[in-house]
């Protein structure tokens, strides 16, 4: 059955889409032909096979080389690819590497392109950055489980915390990551179906000590990367988590 809040993202996706038609960063044809196309139910979710394809194309027209034997290995992964919970999707993460969390967080949101008519502003550019305590990833270019949606209405804190004792990966640059690959994803973020995400992997300094963490945020059409408390909980935001395949 669906609920209030599914019903409220819906709304919010719909008012959405009628400003960008308004401000001519969206063709009006282009979203009739799209909506009757649900209705009529001949649009298709791609695969899970096709959205890895789409981000190791996207990895490799931001100058991630890719040998065969990694695209082929990636997409073996993908064909098995299996949800562990019902916001999970498939990420394809390492393609900057992980040596040194401020320049791989600058480098994401440079290479960031946001959708027609956004733009994008990093407040948090010089700030020193480091992962948060047993939330460094490492490995090279693979397949992983992000669920964007995990830890919603929990602090940074409170999820870092929560993530120790279920054995949890937070993500932090993956956030970046899974915006550099799929733009449009940002403006699916409502609060309700879609949170708005904090980098909880990762902690910013402040008054000299770490008791920020970065985000990425949405408002009018601006994208921005800022820092907020680590302990400031929000039932519009969760705290992503990585899970490997």
């Amino acid at each position: 059955m669906t609920t209030i809040e599914q019903l409220g993202g819906l709304t919010a996706q719909h008012n959405e889409i009628i400003r960008r038609v308004v401000n001519g960063s969206l063709s009006p044809i282009s979203v009739k032909r799209a909506l009757q196309g649900i209705i009529e139910g001949v649009v298709k979710a791609p695969s899970v096979v096709e959205q890895v394809e789409r981000q190791l194309a996207a990895w490799k027209n931001i100058g991630v080389a890719i040998s065969d034997e990694q695209w082929k290995h990636i997409l073996q992964q993908a064909d098995v690819f299996e949800p562990v919970t019902d916001s999970d999707e498939p990420l394809v993460t390492g393609g900057f590497g992980y040596a040194n969390p401020k320049a791989v967080v600058n480098k994401l949101f440079g290479a960031f392109t946001p959708p027609d008519g956004y733009t994008k502003y990093n407040y948090i550019e010089g700030a020193k950055l480091r992962y948060a305590p047993g939330m460094r990833p490492t490995g090279g270019l693979r397949l992983v489980h992000f669920d964007p949606n995990a830890y919603a209405g929990l602090s940074p804190e409170a999820a870092l915390k929560a993530a120790k004792q279920a054995s949890l990966w937070l993500a932090g640059i993956e956030v970046l990551e899974h915006l550099v690959l799929n733009p449009q994803a940002g403006l699916t973020w409502d609060g309700k179906l879609c949170y708005y995400p904090n980098l909880s992997g990762l902690q910013c300094e402040y008054d000299a000590d770490w008791s920020f963490v970065p985000y990425v945020y949405r408002s009018g059409s601006e994208f921005y990367l800022d820092s907020s408390d680590a302990d400031s909980a929000d039932p519009f935001w969760s705290s992503p988590v990585v899970r490997e395949c």
